[in-house]
């Protein structure tokens, strides 16, 4: 008899990129409170479009995804055997 015995590792893993910026560089935020350039700028997350920053040569998304990663975690570990 053969068996197939399959290990599924499974876990939640969470980073963080932190950029900080200068508003003064970013003509859509310059001029803004800080909540008010807060708020400018989640609103633009939210619909997909956070790359209508732009400050130099990158848009605001592109940037603050090239950050770099200062925390990673991991949670969840676990793993379960299965056969098929």
């Amino acid at each position: 008899m053969k068996l197939n015995l399959i290990l599924t590792e499974y876990y939640t893993t969470t980073s963080w990129r932190k950029l900080e910026i200068d508003t003064n560089n970013y003509p859509l935020l310059k001029g803004k409170t800080e909540e008010e350039a807060q708020s400018y700028i989640q609103n633009l997350y939210e619909q997909g479009i956070l790359n209508n920053i732009v400050g130099g040569q990158w848009g605001l998304e592109d940037e603050l995804r090239d950050a770099d990663i200062v925390r990673d975690k991991i949670t969840g570990e676990g793993e379960d055997l299965t056969f098929e």
